[in-house]
């Protein structure tokens, strides 16, 4: 598998969590669209989004080049305490490896795939007070919080989820998530992103 797909100077960046053993050497690129799980994470966020910014602007996304990217290409290196995260030379070298990425290319939005994925780019970002684990209820105050405070001169990490169907109620999640503003998790975040990018479209070159 290759360890990104994309362009790293698109202005949207999605990191996922880790490559699928299973399928790691059948799979081209990092949330390869044969696999399902880019489907249940992304598509239906990026339909109802692309619904939403035609509504507000007649225009749709140009996602050719976004850019996307794995935290870490082996499951292995995924920490399993705060000792893990400070003690795997691997996974402090891919955060070594992302921090440069972002401060070399500075995307304006970085879309991160579930608590791990979060916290990793955070991480790499040198955001502070660091966290060893984060509930849905967390992500989604961080994704309320961060993308109505989205600031268009710097580089905002977006958490977003990743085990939405696997973590028990499903509907509940969605509730969570949204803080009971929506029961529909796709939407919500969808909509939230597309004010985003409409109040910021000088900011975008998307088109």
């Amino acid at each position: 598998m290759d360890r990104e797909t994309g362009s790293r100077d698109y202005p949207i960046w999605l990191i996922g969590d880790s490559s699928p053993e299973r399928w790691e050497t059948q799979l081209r690129v990092p949330l390869d669209s044969r696999h399902p799980t880019r489907h249940t994470i992304w598509t239906p966020i990026l339909e109802n989004l692309q619904s939403n910014m035609y509504a507000s602007m007649g225009k749709r996304l140009n996602t050719d080049d976004l850019y996307v990217r794995n935290a870490v290409h082996d499951s292995s290196d995924k920490p399993k305490s705060l000792y893990e995260w400070l003690s795997k030379a691997n996974l402090q070298s891919e955060m070594c490896e992302m921090s440069d990425l972002l401060h070399r290319h500075t995307p304006k939005l970085v879309f991160s795939f579930g608590e791990f994925a979060f916290e990793f780019t955070r991480r790499s970002f040198n955001e502070a007070p660091i966290k060893t684990s984060w509930s849905i209820i967390e992500l989604g105050e961080a994704f309320i919080e961060r993308i109505e405070a989205f600031n268009p001169q710097g580089i905002n990490v977006i958490p977003l989820l990743h085990a939405i169907i696997a973590r028990g109620e499903i509907l509940e999640n969605h509730r969570k998530f949204t803080r009971g503003e929506n029961d529909n998790y796709y939407e919500f975040v969808a909509q939230k992103i597309a004010d985003c990018l409409v109040q910021n479209q000088t900011e975008f070159p998307l088109w």
